[in-house]
């Protein structure tokens, strides 16, 4: 089943695989957090992915912040030791080394109502193709200096939760 995800998301491209493992995401888990049996933890790094986060209103204004969060999440991570950030959900096949493939990935969106930006966060489990974790965070503002601290608590509640999920 996880090869099949895999090669559905080498497919897939843009917002349009947002919307759709969004969509499939919520016939997973469909109301509040939710949580599967705790995956085993590999050796090392934990490899995952960061998708472009979806937006709403579909304007330029919430895609250039929805890019700039997806991008400041894959930074932080990238930096932080405890995950190998990768940019295609299939790795380079070597056959002197084990299985690489992408074993988490972050869906994320932007939303905006009443006046109130929102960051909806999906943790999602690639390769038993289950939904580990969905929650929802607020967003101050839309200037560089909430976006930089929106950036940096994003990293942080990936990093904790990863942690917590595969311990």
């Amino acid at each position: 089943m996880s090869s099949l995800l895999i090669r559905w998301l080498d497919q897939q491209r843009g917002v349009t695989v947002l919307g759709s493992a969004l969509v499939a995401l919520l016939f997973v888990a469909p109301a509040g957090r939710a949580q599967t049996a705790q995956p085993p933890r590999e050796a090392g790094r934990m490899r995952i992915m960061v998708y472009q986060f979806r937006y709403s209103p579909a304007d330029s204004a919430h895609r250039r912040l929805a890019s700039t969060l997806a991008e400041r999440l894959a930074q932080g991570l990238a930096r932080d030791s405890a995950f190998r950030v990768m940019t295609d959900p299939r790795a380079r096949r070597d056959p002197s080394r084990p299985r690489a493939d992408v074993q988490y990935a972050v869906l994320g969106g932007i939303t905006e109502t009443a006046g109130k930006l929102t960051i909806d966060l999906r943790l999602l489990d690639v390769q038993t193709v289950h939904l580990l974790l969905r929650d929802s965070l607020p967003l101050e503002g839309s200037d560089s200096t909430s976006v930089g601290a929106a950036g940096r608590r994003l990293v942080t509640w990936v990093h904790n939760q990863m942690l917590r999920l595969t311990r």
